[in-house]
């Protein structure tokens, strides 16, 4: 089973799990800031009697969006996958897209052993001059 996370607001993220057929299943959004993610997750896991142990892979959104969110989120699937030792796949999506078409992506997106996802900037960072 695979695991996709997708957060690119500090507002809401949203998970669901994909079976080894890509259809997705058990799918939540949650309103929340990013630092809720894995315990969202643990939770869902727990509600939903999925143990860690049939995770097979896990895939990310990778960006655009919010900075602190992508970074949570990307750290959380990495995290996993190191640990778990599984794959990681990781995909780009418009903020707008609804979850459906991005766990659709998600589903699909290739995962490589010992590959690492990164965030992916949609525009140029904006980093404040010294004072000095």
């Amino acid at each position: 089973m695979r695991l996709c996370v997708r957060a690119q607001d500090l507002a809401w993220f949203s998970f669901a799990f994909v079976d080894e057929h890509g259809v997705v299943h058990k799918t939540i959004r949650k309103d929340g800031p990013p630092e809720a993610i894995f315990r969202s997750l643990v939770s869902a896991l727990g509600r939903w009697q999925i143990n860690w142990d049939a995770l097979t892979s896990v895939a990310v959104v990778s960006g655009p969006g919010s900075y602190t969110a992508m970074r949570n989120s990307i750290t959380i699937t990495n995290i996993i996958a190191f640990v778990r030792n599984i794959p990681v796949a990781s995909v780009t999506a418009p903020p707008e897209a609804s979850d459906e078409a991005v766990f659709l992506k998600l589903a699909r997106a290739k995962a490589r052993q010992g590959n690492w996802s990164v965030p992916a900037y949609g525009a140029p960072p904006k980093i404040t001059k010294s004072k000095k």
